[in-house]
């Protein structure tokens, strides 16, 4: 498409020109932030199946069948969703794959199991891009920063001789020269440099170290919203415990709903293709039981942290 098309599609969904998912970097955050959401539950699968294919299908599409593909055995598979029930629910699943020409279309729960890994059916992809784009921008904005905050002198001559003449100067002292020596026209009637120099405050220029608190909020809060264990909270002379136990159940309530469903499904395929715990099932990594919680002695405790 050209720009006029792109921009009508994109800003159905997309604020006004901002198109942040449009460049490397963002990719590259996208990526990674995957990999850490992938990384929160623990799968146990039978051996002739790809864990990362079915993994990946889970978390961007949203759903993977558990069908009989027949020489392949019981796998996962991408699907399609056909047919509703009485709650407008899909009844089977459709497999279209190359090496299976002739397709599977199997009932949910009779023939076929489907993983699901939220209520709505959908994948987490719109909140690893979200975070992503925010990611990229305050990651470039950073860079220009550290750029611009390089620039501490600037100055106004009169010809371009002097400029040459400025800038061997300004070389020398750059290097540690001990001595530096200048053409004596560079001089006005008062002995000064005939140039006006305007001295940047590079204080007040340097905000890197804002923008980088901000990333590192941006990756807290996308921790929080997949169910990475984190603090989740700026800096602070003292803690309450009861602070830190509240971002607990934050962090752990929307994965806790997720892990239900994929459990339902594994349960599913448990009775259709007689698969145990053993071979097939999926739970925390790092269980929230691990962490402090409203059962512990301390609750309310005042606790101090580190400087």
């Amino acid at each position: 498409m050209y720009y006029e098309q792109y921009n009508l599609a994109a800003g159905l969904y997309t604020p006004s020109m901002i198109h942040p998912m449009d460049n490397a970097l963002a990719v590259w955050y996208a990526k990674y932030l995957l990999q850490d959401a992938l990384s929160v539950f623990e799968w146990t699968v039978p051996e002739n199946w790809d864990k990362s294919y079915m993994q990946y299908i889970l978390y961007l599409w949203g759903y993977v069948a558990v069908v009989d593909a027949g020489k392949f055995g019981v796998i996962p598979q991408q699907c399609t969703l056909q047919g509703v029930n009485i709650f407008y629910r899909p009844t089977h699943v459709m497999v279209t794959n190359p090496l299976i020409p002739e397709g599977i279309r199997a009932e949910i729960g009779t023939e076929g199991a489907l993983l699901r890994l939220q209520p709505d059916y959908s994948g987490i992809g719109d909140i690893v891009s979200r975070y992503a784009g925010l990611m990229a921008m305050a990651h470039e904005a950073l860079a220009m920063n550290l750029q611009n905050s390089k620039s501490s002198k600037i100055f106004a001559t009169s010809s371009k001789t002097f400029a040459e003449s400025i800038k061997k100067m300004y070389d020398q002292i750059a290097q540690g020269a001990p001595i530096t020596i200048v053409d004596k026209d560079l001089l006005n009637d008062n002995g000064e440099l005939s140039v006006q120099d305007f001295e940047s405050n590079l204080k007040q220029m340097y905000i890197g170290t804002e923008l980088t608190d901000l990333i590192r909020t941006l990756k807290s809060n996308f921790d929080t919203e997949v169910g990475l264990p984190n603090a989740n909270t700026e800096k602070k002379e003292r803690l309450i415990v009861d602070e830190v136990n509240q971002n607990n159940v934050e962090t752990y309530s929307k994965p806790q709903m997720w892990l239900e469903s994929l459990q339902e499904g594994c349960e599913q395929a448990h009775e259709i293709f007689g698969l145990t715990r053993e071979e097939l099932w999926v739970d925390w990594r790092n269980p929230p039981t691990e962490l402090a919680g409203p059962e512990d002695d301390f609750e309310g405790e005042e606790v101090e942290e580190d400087a």
